[in-house]
């Protein structure tokens, strides 16, 4: 069975993720779209994709999912459904407590959105 991979819409319709993805080099953009459709198609186990929690109790259910030097944060919903939040190019080995914020504040957009 397939996972379903969904993107985070802000209020007025603009899709953060995509367009971070969109704005990259044509070689990171096939690097991002390849990692999505293992991620569709295999989930974050079976894909071998590199994903981790996030850590600290304000995080709580946000993951990291790494291509390269790009992040995108993710949260499962119901089952077998991703949805990705953010997205960034990280530049230091600590992820920014901003890009943490961003992700943490639209995955409870989605939660309050998905009631």
């Amino acid at each position: 069975m397939n996972w379903k991979v969904n993107y985070y819409l802000t209020g007025s319709g603009k899709n953060p993720v995509f367009e971070y993805i969109q704005s990259q080099e044509v070689t990171r953009i096939n690097s991002i779209n390849n990692a999505l459709i293992l991620l569709e198609e295999f989930g974050i186990e079976e894909s071998q994709l590199k994903a981790r929690k996030l850590r600290g109790r304000a995080y709580k259910g946000l993951h990291e999912l790494k291509i390269d030097s790009s992040r995108i944060i993710y949260f499962l919903h119901t089952g077998r459904e991703f949805i990705l939040v953010h997205a960034f190019t990280k530049k230091s080995n600590k992820t920014p407590k901003v890009e943490l914020e961003i992700a943490r504040k639209r995955m409870e957009d989605c939660l309050r959105w998905l009631k």
